[in-house]
């Protein structure tokens, strides 16, 4: 095996292990680039691997990642301005790769030069454009230092091939990106909804431990190292850390953070007080006026801190806060609304705690002082005389001692005076009373609720007194107060929720429904209780529901129906209230969240996962699942299956012509047509590029897919107009069948591919059927092809020269270089075996270059006779191409007017702007120009007037038939007259018998060649 090929091998087989490693398809696009740039500066042997991309604004490229080979490090941040090398960024769009051999010299590259190449020792270039959906994203560069290289063919398919690669991994990140933001969105509704849900129904004696998980999973999901709650005391003097989490990286503060003094914090409380939230994200940022908050933070290693105030009543009851200690955190908007969010769950869950704990403590103080006589107990005249009173009942209303009470009158006591005398007219009446709430003032204004037993005694003498026991029930009254307040507030945010809170029986009747019901289902509230959530829920997902609803706390999803009959997905998370003497479920309170749109984006991605973003077709990874499920099916029912490979014939030259642009408009029709043509169960898929595969089954027989192939290649051939372009492409298939060409997915799309390039060898816009010995045409193709790599460089390309004479003077006035190749162990290799290879492979572009010098060079050698010189496609198109030719005529100091440059109409025909172009500097140039295979294409009159070219040539098919039919000898003598009307020169191809020389200078043909004048020697 030769180098060369050693090296194609070993390449490709890197190749093949960057697309399998999990780094290129994993979404981390900095591994992703770093084991490209290490595997393709050790496949190339390059000393620097760089991965480039365009900044936002796409004014400058800048350096991601840089691998130094022979230091073994990795590189990024450097930064180019694009509108200081515009030549490079223009050679970047139009070209496949950069391949610069004098990196310093070279027109593309040079601008480098001082500001890059030189200090860093870089000699040699081979660049290669990133393109992702028709964009360009940047740029991979292999940079030789030391001795300047000469880059393969090899080479630059290998670049081009590793910017494929780092296309894919930047759409892998894209993708990851993607996911990974829905992700975190969903993760952040669900932490909510836990939260919210947990603290719904929760026990006082739960509260702390469930703020102190809810504080971990704050700090899971925000990546900080502490969370916390700092509470005020009732005179918002000081502040207690009441509740903390932290993680491995920090310590507990709780028992430092005690009762401390708020004053001292002023810029912290003015902050918080006014509804406002901190955001620091270095300690930096903070005012100069907070140096007690900075060094406090800076004592507990604290590098960034947010905080979130917590209001009762317009009042600052405390905060909720979050830090980072290992590095310094940005913190996004979730952070800060999952903080606010939570500080007003904690707010009720601790308001609703202190309030039932006074009460607690209420009742449980009035129960020992009742068992220990320590109620306030009183003897009173009725017209409110205190004649006795314990020192309990003093205490009570804030006296120091019974004497000083038993100076004031009962009715003076009261809030209302007035009271104590309907409180005096209803003990008189009933002589007993229990339990009566009076509302008193202590001795220093304050309001006093008592608790009175009291009845009427009757003394000796006859007269009457009151006789009572006296409980302070202030803070129960306070509490009751509090809790109606609290509850008044938790019923307050389930109506304005956004979400749909639900109250139903352990059978699924609605006992309660929020006010969002009317936003998400369009019901009234009325409208549902007393009815079954079934009737809401879809029939599918009833079984899911009930499943659901068995084993809760659970949180699940499920589709209902709208009033308007309109579909709409919920994720509920439901929790049940068990009665604690039977451990029955009593009710099931749910909260469900619309989570449509979230559905519909899940979807998308999905879809997007299994067809091809331009065209919406079915992408690779689905068609070889069809593929594999339609081969089973026949499988079972013995039928056949046809797997077509379509490959759009010369699409390479729209796109780099007419940019990518039109050319994905181009691939949207085209897919268009073929969808056409298709039955609804056959299967298209882009594979990528300009390839598509086709998946057709239940054949009757292969013809039927002959039948398809035809129609296809018709649709394709059909003009189309595009951005006022009239665009005219072909297409060739190969078709391989099942069971006869294959059993496996892997060999159908196999032996469909080869078959596909015996049709481009056949012609193109034709098909092919896979056969046997198609394996050994494709081996001899590739032994072509590599032998070809090499043909120049070891001269055994050589150039044969065909006479072109003057008909009435039989004189040579003229040559036609024609090339040929002088292939060891085969001889002479027709051009028609070739020259499509070296078209395809690019190599057509040196090889064109070594022909156009040489035959200036032998032109010189013949004084006065014009050199005519055929241009591909590709060479016609190249964006050196002037450059080129006039340093050909430079080197051989030929004329350039006795340089012919022969085009096809084809060719002219690709972008007729640039070629209008490339013509009008030809002709600047003093070169003449020729319109060869004239008569064959599909030019009008109005280009080819437009056009300034000199001569045309008649294709030899035209002249053969001279002398078999009329109407060939009527087509040329109407080309020659035609071209004689537009003042041009005329030569006709092929001329082998006197009988067709007479007939063309009868017709006026001015110069022939032919086997009849001379053979190319």
């Amino acid at each position: 095996m030769s180098e060369n090929e050693q090296r194609l091998r070993r390449q490709n087989q890197v190749l093949v292990d960057l697309a399998m490693r999990q780094s290129i398809h994993g979404g981390n696009l900095i591994a992703a680039l770093r084991d490209l740039t290490e595997a393709a500066a050790a496949t190339l042997d390059v000393e620097r691997v760089g991965v480039w991309f365009y900044t936002p604004d796409r004014k400058a490229i800048r350096c991601v990642e840089l691998y130094e080979r022979s230091a073994r490090i990795h590189k990024s941040g450097f930064e180019l301005c694009a509108d200081q090398h515009a030549s490079y960024f223009a050679a970047l769009e139009l070209e496949r790769t950069i391949a610069a051999f004098d990196a310093r010299r070279d027109p593309r590259t040079s601008s480098f030069s001082g500001i890059y190449l030189q200090p860093n020792g870089i000699t040699s270039m081979l660049d290669a454009p990133i393109r992702r959906l028709g964009i360009m994203r940047g740029v991979v560069c292999h940079e030789q230092v030391g001795m300047q290289r000469w880059w393969t063919q090899e080479d630059e398919s290998f670049a081009s091939s590793i910017a494929d690669l780092a296309a894919a991994a930047i759409d892998a990140s894209e993708r990851r990106e993607a996911q990974e933001s829905l992700q975190r969105r969903v993760d952040f509704e669900r932490l909510v909804s836990n939260i919210s849900t947990h603290f719904i129904n929760i026990a006082p004696e739960e509260v702390d431990e469930a703020i102190e998980e809810a504080l971990a999973a704050i700090g899971r999901f925000t990546g900080a190292d502490r969370a916390h709650v700092m509470q005020l005391d009732e005179t918002r003097r000081l502040g207690t850390m009441t509740h903390e989490w932290f993680g491995e990286a920090s310590g507990p503060r709780k028992q430092v953070m005690s009762n401390i003094p708020i004053a001292a914090f002023p810029w912290t409380y003015a902050t918080l007080e006014s509804g406002q939230n901190i955001i620091v994200r270095t300690l930096d940022d903070m005012p100069a006026d907070a140096i007690a908050e900075r060094q406090l933070h800076e004592s507990f290693g604290t590098k960034s801190v947010l905080a979130v105030p917590m209001i009762v009543n317009r009042k600052l009851v405390g905060f909720v806060g979050i830090n980072f200690t290992r590095a310094v955190g940005n913190w996004s908007d979730d952070a800060v609304a999952l903080l606010r969010i939570v500080g007003e769950i904690f707010i009720g869950a601790l308001e609703r705690m202190r309030a039932l704990r006074a009460l607690r403590a209420s009742e449980l103080r009035h129960r020992l002082l009742f068992e220990r006589n320590l109620a306030g107990v009183y003897n009173s005249a009725p017209d409110g005389r205190i004649l006795d009173c314990n020192n309990a009942l003093a205490r009570m209303l804030g006296f120091d001692s019974r004497e000083e009470l038993m100076q004031y009158n009962a009715r003076d006591l009261y809030v209302d005076p007035e009271e104590r005398d309907r409180f005096s007219e209803i003990v008189r009446e009933r002589r007993s009373v229990a339990n009566l709430e009076a509302q008193m003032r202590g001795k220093d204004g304050r309001g006093v609720w008592l608790l009175e037993s009291v009845h009427v005694v009757t003394g000796a003498d006859g007269t009457e007194s009151f006789e009572g026991t006296v409980i302070d029930i202030t803070d129960r009254k306070l509490a009751e107060e509090a809790l109606r307040e609290s509850e008044s507030r938790y019923r307050l945010m389930a109506e304005n929720s956004t979400d749909m809170i639900t109250r139903t029986n352990y059978h699924g009747l609605l006992l309660y429904t929020s006010d969002a019901v009317r936003r998400h289902l369009g019901f009234e509230p009325g409208e549902m209780i007393g009815r079954s959530i079934y009737d809401f829920i879809i029939e599918r997902d009833h079984e899911e529901v009930r499943k659901s609803t068995s084993q809760l706390p659970a949180t699940f999803r499920y589709c209902a129906r709208r009033k308007d009959g309109t579909a709409v997905w919920f994720e509920t998370t439901s929790r049940a209230i068990v009665t604690p003497e039977t451990r029955r479920v009593q009710e099931i309170i749910s909260v469900s969240r619309d989570i449509t749109e979230r559905r519909a984006a899940e979807e998308r991605i999905e879809y997007q996962a299994y067809h091809d973003a331009l065209t919406g077709l079915p992408n690779r990874a689905l068609f070889r699942d069809r593929l594999t499920v339609a081969l089973a099916h026949a499988r079972r029912l013995e039928s056949l299956v046809a797997v077509m490979f379509l490959d759009l014939d010369s699409f390479k030259f729209v796109n780099d012509t007419l940019g990518h642009s039109l050319g994905d408009e181009l691939l949207k029709v085209i897919a268009g047509r073929l969808l056409a043509v298709l039955r609804e169960e056959d299967t298209i898929a882009r594979m990528g590029g300009d390839e598509f595969t086709i998946l057709i089954g239940d054949l009757r027989s292969p013809d039927d897919a002959a039948k398809i192939a035809h129609k296809l290649i018709d649709a394709v051939a059909q003009p189309a107009r595009i951005e006022g372009h009239e665009l005219f492409i072909t297409t060739s298939i190969g078709i391989a069948l099942y069971p006869n060409d294959g059993d496996s997915a892997e060999a159908l799309l196999k032996n469909a591919d080869n078959a596909m390039y015996r049709a481009k060898e056949a012609g193109r816009s034709s098909y092919q059927m896979c056969t046997a010995a198609m394996n050994s045409r494709a081996l001899e193709r590739l032994s072509i092809e590599t032998s070809l790599r090499r043909a120049l460089e070891r001269d055994e390309l050589v150039l044969h020269y065909q006479p072109q004479v003057r008909l009435d003077t039989r004189e040579v006035v003229g040559h036609e270089a024609l090339l040929r190749w002088n292939r060891p162990g085969h001889g002479l290799v027709s051009p028609a075996t070739f020259i499509p290879i070296a078209e395809e492979t690019r190599l057509i572009v040196p090889m064109g270059e070594w022909v156009v010098r040489e035959a200036c060079r032998r032109a010189v050698a013949m004084p006065g006779i014009r050199m005519a010189v055929n241009l591909s496609p590709r060479e016609f198109q190249h964006s050196d191409l002037r450059k080129m030719i006039a340093a050909a005529l430079e080197e051989s100091g030929l004329d350039p007017h006795l340089l012919e440059i022969e085009i096809t109409e084809s060719t002219a025909m690709i972008n007729t702007e640039r070629t209008l172009t490339t013509l009008r500097g030809l002709r600047e140039m003093g070169v003449r120009i020729a319109i060869d295979d004239f008569g064959t294409g599909h030019s009008s009159l109005n280009y080819l007037r437009s056009f300034p070219i000199d001569s045309v040539k008649i294709d030899q098919a035209f002249v053969h038939e001279i002398d078999e039919s009329r109407g060939g000898r009527a087509i040329v003598s109407a080309i020659i007259a035609m071209a004689h009307g537009l003042s041009l020169r005329v030569t006709a191809e092929g001329v082998e018998t006197e009988a067709q020389a007479a007939f063309l200078a009868e017709a006026g043909c001015e110069e022939v060649q032919g086997f009849l004048f001379g053979r190319p020697e």
